[in-house]
């Protein structure tokens, strides 16, 4: 999943940075791709989009310093004891969903997603 969006990202990426290449007198879109894949190459785009995936049931946590602002995760079961002590401090539970908020000064940093709003919380509503 994370390599198909990951395409997809890229690919767009390069349409709009297209879209600006030619203002800046480039006139053949072989050699802007040339270059431009040299520079952007598809690896970060996957990891870009790993991050925005977040993980899903049955999957580990990724480490909390590749956690993406506004996704949701899911807390497997399995997970180290560091990450369950962590996610208890906002009564988050083995299994539960949540959602990171970014790291802030006011320790909201991780919300958790009542079982009531688990269909919602992944349409992003």
């Amino acid at each position: 999943m994370s390599e198909g969006l990951g395409q997809m990202l890229r690919a767009k990426t390069f349409m709009d940075d297209w879209q600006d290449a030619k203002k800046q007198g480039w006139s053949s879109p072989s050699a802007f791709y040339t270059e431009w894949n040299k520079a952007n190459p598809a690896s970060g785009f996957i990891k870009a989009a790993q991050r925005q995936i977040g993980n899903f049931s049955g999957m580990d946590l990724p480490k909390s310093s590749d956690w993406a602002s506004g996704t949701i995760y899911v807390a497997p079961k399995n997970m180290p004891d560091a990450q369950k002590s962590f996610l208890a401090q906002y009564g988050v539970k083995p299994g539960d969903l949540f959602r990171f908020n970014g790291r802030d000064s006011k320790g909201k940093e991780v919300q958790p997603i009542p079982k009531s709003d688990y269909f919602n919380a992944h349409l992003g509503q």
